[in-house]
């Protein structure tokens, strides 16, 4: 893995320890900490979706403007980049995917998290007359 540095541990392994479970509580001094919230919608297809970003570098360096990009993909399936540019606001960064025009339904595909059927919704449709009146 660039940027790491690979070494070997002995000791006292069982038979189901994983090196993840002793090293994820030591810290990364380097971290570069992105978050973002995913957007809520994309029905719009008027106007552009603002994209709200917060970048740290724990390191201490500082951030590389031009290689703040917010990358995205839209009809053509190919990825597009667009700067990302400061906020008033230390550390946060915004930039705006274009509207999208709308696809035709049949160009629509629907993705579901893979959940046990036990916990899919149910879905009840009332229809008029069939609940008696009193």
């Amino acid at each position: 893995m660039p940027g790491y540095q690979v070494l070997g541990f002995s000791g006292s392994w069982l038979d189901d320890d994983a090196i993840h479970c002793r090293a994820m509580g030591m810290p990364d001094r380097g971290l570069l900490y992105i978050r973002h919230t995913p957007l809520a919608t994309t029905g719009d297809t008027i106007n552009d979706y603002p994209v709200a970003v917060r970048i740290k570098a724990y390191s201490g360096e500082p951030l590389i403007s031009d290689s703040l990009k917010l990358f995205y993909r839209g009809k053509s399936g190919q990825y597009q980049a667009l700067p990302l540019l400061p906020t008033a606001v230390p550390d946060s960064f915004q930039g705006f995917i274009p509207a999208q025009t709308a696809e035709p339904r049949s160009a629509i595909t629907l993705r579901r998290p893979i959940i046990p059927a036990a916990w899919r919704p149910i879905l009840l449709s009332v229809k008029r007359g069939l609940i008696p009146s009193t």
